[in-house]
């Protein structure tokens, strides 16, 4: 019993350091070689807050989640495209003429809304939820690559030699 107990531990500690270097793998691809703003998985995007304009309710250096949605009402958080950067702000209101929707967008922390009004086609996705604290340990290792290929390297050698001491017993 206890053997199979040990085989089943060994075999989940293998799919978590797979699944853990797929990942860093996967973000560093979609970063460092398509060179894309936001990283996406699953039509799911993921991004870092680097302001506190949407505070108390997300807060700086957050990781949050969105996807996207066929239609955005007011209230929605969403993420959008703003220049050569994601802005995630609040619809504070829909305007809808001839057919055609526009959002005006709001931070909570704001005190204006934001200048000028928004398509669906801007709109990257609504808010999911969020991951506290885990946008800084992404900025440091992506704003720091060496450190990112030795965390990778790292796991990849505690996996050869856990793998060693095994094959000795």
């Amino acid at each position: 019993m206890k053997n199979k107990f040990k085989k089943i531990i060994h075999i989940i500690q293998y799919i978590i350091i797979f699944i853990l270097i797929f990942l860093i793998a996967y973000v560093a691809y979609q970063k460092f070689i398509l060179k894309k703003t936001n990283i996406s998985f699953f039509n799911h995007n993921f991004f870092i807050i680097l302001s506190g304009s949407m505070e108390p309710t997300i807060k700086t250096q957050d990781l949050i989640v969105t996807s996207p949605k066929d239609s955005y009402s007011t209230g929605d958080i969403i993420a959008f495209n703003e220049g050569n950067h994601v802005t995630v702000h609040r619809i504070e209101s829909v305007i809808t003429d001839n057919n055609t929707t526009s959002y005006i967008t709001k931070g909570d922390n704001n005190n204006a809304i934001d200048v000028g009004t928004l398509s669906h086609d801007n709109i990257i996705g609504a808010y999911k939820f969020t991951i506290p604290m885990l946008g800084s340990i992404f900025i440091f290792f992506f704003t720091n690559p060496i450190f990112l290929a030795i965390f990778v390297a790292s796991l990849i050698l505690i996996y050869a030699i856990v793998k060693l001491i095994r094959n000795r017993k």
